[in-house]
C-alpha cells in the first residue's frame, strides 16, 4: 500500500550531449508545521546518466 507522506511539484531540464544530464528543483509545501500556517522548501539536483 502506497501512503503519501507530502506532495509537491519537481521542474527539470535535461541538457548534455545524448541527454545524459537532468538538472531540476524540487519545490515541497506543508501545513504540517506548527511554526507557521504554510511551510515552502525548495531543493536543487542534477543527475548524470553514462
Amino acid at each position: 500500500m502506497l501512503q503519501t507522506f507530502e506532495q509537491g511539484k519537481y521542474y527539470a531540464i535535461v541538457s548534455g550531449d545524448k541527454a545524459n544530464q537532468v538538472v531540476g528543483v524540487v519545490v515541497l509545501e506543508t501545513s504540517v508545521d506548527p511554526a507557521a500556517e504554510t511551510v515552502r522548501d525548495t531543493s536543487g539536483f542534477v543527475v548524470y546518466r553514462d
